[in-house]
């Protein structure tokens, strides 16, 4: 399979490569715990990073906090 016509799947179902690698290992869905468990083994400045990229997807998909 081409590069291109992986990222046209990826894209039509609507999914990541991290979807993808995760299902690959069969991790089937992670919990806010999981996601906080991973992040205190980030350095300060990236664990950081990683909340505020999680705050713009949220606020993307549900709207600025009123």
């Amino acid at each position: 399979m081409k590069m291109s016509h992986y990222r046209i799947l990826i894209e039509r179902l609507k999914v990541t490569d991290l979807d993808i690698s995760l299902d690959m290992i069969g991790v089937h869905g992670a919990t806010p715990w999981d996601v906080a468990a991973a992040a205190r083994t980030l350095p300060p400045d990236i664990r950081t990073t990683l909340v505020t990229l999680i705050m713009m997807i949220y606020r993307d998909k549900y709207g600025p906090e009123e």
